[in-house]
């Protein structure tokens, strides 16, 4: 865990840190209601999109009055999107798209974890405004300083947070170690060897595939030298969290940093204390809304889903209510670190969830068990039977597992799965190294 000192960091503060909840919600309202008026004004879709739904921008008052707008959501922009063809971004844009690439323009994607990849650009001045600046806020959040080294373990292409980091590391004379594609595990351990960086940035996924191929070629991660591990890209789970406690020893802890491609990338991290990811409120607005009614805020400490307004954007118009499909829960009290930002709680996201005998489960939910196994590598995959009457699990033995012992495994693990979840899992145990490792995110649902 971190080392004990007060949860206070200089280079982490900023005059909005510490606002009490009603002068954020002040704050908030008013930018909001600037943003209504500027994207009715500057963007063609959300004009249309205001218009059917009888929505005049002035009218907007309170926040009540904003959850009432319309939302979007990643399906409607890849319709758009396709319809459009994205050279034209389906009039999401806000500037003429000359205009953007005249001054020099980034362009990113999103990951393609749920679908086919789609585009988003902007100019490099709004890009290192937004994505850049709040990436900077995520390592100085982390205690990385200039001067320092900071380990990219991401792609630096198309994917926005490797973008954003690498940018805010010029931004804070950090260097950055860029240690996406084309290197494997192995020689990504050897370079972080070799340069000892202060930080480092990777998947909760590839973390455990870091630390597996570590204990492989007998590489002590404690010697490396990392003071803090900063986690992004999906869901961290508490499993994930202790792992890379354990194995890397980071002095300044394991933060969990939280963005979109459509918001531009990070807009939440967690602090010294670990304890929910703050959302950057001066940049952004997170409703958590009723899944099934987004006008509707739920109770506070309910789950709901997460509804990002990046009020920042003013160029690509892609998160202005956009409905995240992360199911979380939020907390409005000021954090042990002294931050009055609000904290968000994720649980998983919606198109992870499947409804299985009634239950919802989560991959999270069965990997909490499986990384608690001594027995087990960690890897599995899941799929439900067509009726989703039951859950079918394959799971990955440890190397040390012999093929004879697999049956009193699966027995075992069964048994924890029916507490833990309430349902049975039929089990097949694989032998080690049998699947294929991730390096980006995760994808445990498949057809078997």
């Amino acid at each position: 865990m971190p080392r004990s000192s007060p949860l206070v960091s200089p280079l982490a503060r900023g005059t909005f840190d510490s606002a009490s909840r009603d002068e954020v919600a002040a704050y908030q309202l008013n930018a909001l209601r600037e943003y209504v008026q500027f994207i009715a004004r500057s963007s063609a879709y959300w004009r249309e999109k205001f218009r059917r739904a009888g929505v005049i921008p002035a009218d907007i008052r309170t926040l009540d009055d904003f959850r009432r707008l319309p939302t979007t959501d990643k399906a409607e922009q890849a319709q758009i999107l396709d319809t459009a063809g994205e050279q034209e971004f389906g009039g999401l844009l806000a500037r003429p798209l000359a205009e953007i690439k005249g001054e020099g323009a980034v362009i990113w994607r999103t990951t393609g974890t749920t679908g086919r990849q789609r585009s988003f650009i902007t100019s490099t001045a709004e890009f290192e405004r937004t994505s850049a600046a709040n990436a900077a806020r995520v390592l100085a959040m982390g205690g990385v300083h200039r001067g320092e080294t900071f380990g990219i373990l991401a792609p630096v292409n198309f994917w926005v947070a490797g973008l954003s980091f690498h940018l805010a590391c010029r931004m804070m004379s950090v260097t950055p170690l860029l240690l996406g594609p084309p290197f494997d595990t192995l020689a990504k351990l050897e370079i972080l060897r070799e340069y000892r960086p202060e930080g480092v940035f990777l998947t909760p996924t590839f973390a455990f595939r870091v630390v597996e191929g570590a204990r492989e070629q007998r590489i002590d991660l404690t010697g490396l030298g990392t003071r803090v591990v900063i986690l992004g890209g999906e869901v961290t789970t508490a499993e994930c969290r202790r792992t890379v406690h354990q194995a890397w020893r980071p002095a300044d802890g394991v933060r969990d940093a939280g963005g979109l491609s459509e918001t531009m990338g990070f807009l939440f991290c967690d602090c010294e204390a670990e304890d929910g990811m703050h959302v950057f409120e001066d940049r952004a607005h997170a409703d958590v809304m009723q899944s099934d009614n987004p006008s509707v805020a739920v109770d506070s400490s309910e789950v709901g889903e997460l509804v990002i307004t990046a009020f920042m954007q003013r160029e690509m118009i892609s998160a202005f209510r956009f409905r995240t499909n992360d199911l979380v829960r939020a907390s409005d009290e000021r954090c042990r670190c002294g931050r009055s930002y609000r904290r968000l709680y994720f649980v998983g996201r919606k198109d992870d969830m499947r409804t299985v005998g009634g239950v919802n489960v989560f991959p999270g939910s069965v990997e909490a068990v499986i990384r608690n196994q001594d027995s087990l590598s960690g890897e599995f995959r899941l799929a439900t039977s067509p009726r989703h009457e039951f859950l079918r699990l394959r799971a990955e033995a440890s190397p040390e597992v012999q093929p004879a012992s697999y049956a009193a495994l699966a027995a075992r693990l069964n048994q924890q799965l029916r507490i833990a979840l309430g349902i049975n899992v039929r089990i097949e145990i694989v032998p080690f190294a049998s699947m294929p490792r991730f390096e980006g995110k995760a994808r445990r649902w498949e057809e078997f």
